[in-house]
């Protein structure tokens, strides 16, 4: 999540150039989402976009990458995707019916041209003059990242097929954050939309670790100090 240019998340504060990057990374996936949604509105397939988009919006978590080289890659990769879906549905005799914001959006082609960018672009919904729909905004976003990390999770144990319900809705909730005709009440039933996904992922999950480390079971462990080198394991961020 982004404040004033500079993101915070999970308690992480990381440099402004890499914060831009992710901003604009962010921006990019908004407009992949909504061609998807017009893709799917023609009757393409849809399922490698959106597993793309689920992984990527990932990478705009603060902490998880300190290099900033693969986010340009996932930046230039999302334009590419977009444009060439956008060839798919005007193959089919129809086109896009949205011709500006991120859905029309081209990357610098030098670092400081797309830092620039992510600057300018800003903070997701930043520009929302209604405070309380901005806070809906940026909760909803927290809660699609969560669940796509999820989503991720569950796969890395074999269970995509399970998770592909899923992307229909990250997918729908991230393309209408940069959506201005919404009213309140909107915002909030697809806030209740994403907490139905959550429960939905955390379950499946749930029964995929199950299945794959069996039933977790309380063991005695030693206690005290030993001499030597040690791990420590937290329950943060384990996914």
């Amino acid at each position: 999540m982004t404040e004033n240019g500079h993101i915070f998340s999970n308690g992480c504060d990381i440099n402004p150039d890499l914060a831009a990057l992710q901003n604009l990374l962010l921006y990019c996936l908004i407009g992949l989402s909504q061609v998807s949604i017009e893709g799917e509105k023609s009757g393409i397939k849809l399922r490698d976009i959106n597993a793309f988009i689920v992984k990527a919006i990932i990478s705009t978590q603060a902490c998880m990458r300190v290099d900033t080289q693969p986010f340009i890659e996932l930046i230039q990769q999302t334009v590419i995707l977009r444009e060439q879906f956008k060839k798919k549905i005007s193959m089919t005799g129809k086109s896009v019916t949205l011709s500006s914001g991120p859905v029309i959006f081209e990357p610098g082609s030098t670092m400081d041209e797309l830092i620039k960018q992510g600057n300018s672009v800003g903070s997701i919904g930043c520009f929302e003059e209604n405070k309380d729909i901005l806070s809906l905004k940026r909760i909803l976003l927290l809660g699609i990242t969560d669940v796509a990390v999820n989503v991720v999770h569950a796969q890395s144990l074999g269970w995509e097929k399970e998770c592909v319900c899923v992307y229909k809705y990250i997918v729908k909730g991230l393309a209408a954050i940069q959506r201005n005709d919404l009213e309140l009440d909107d915002w909030v039933d697809l806030l209740l939309e994403c907490g139905k996904a959550a429960i939905f992922i955390m379950e499946l999950l749930d029964e995929a670790q199950t299945e794959t480390f069996g039933h977790p079971m309380p063991i005695q462990v030693p206690i005290g100090n030993k001499k030597g080198k040690g791990i420590l394991v937290s329950g943060n961020g384990l996914s």
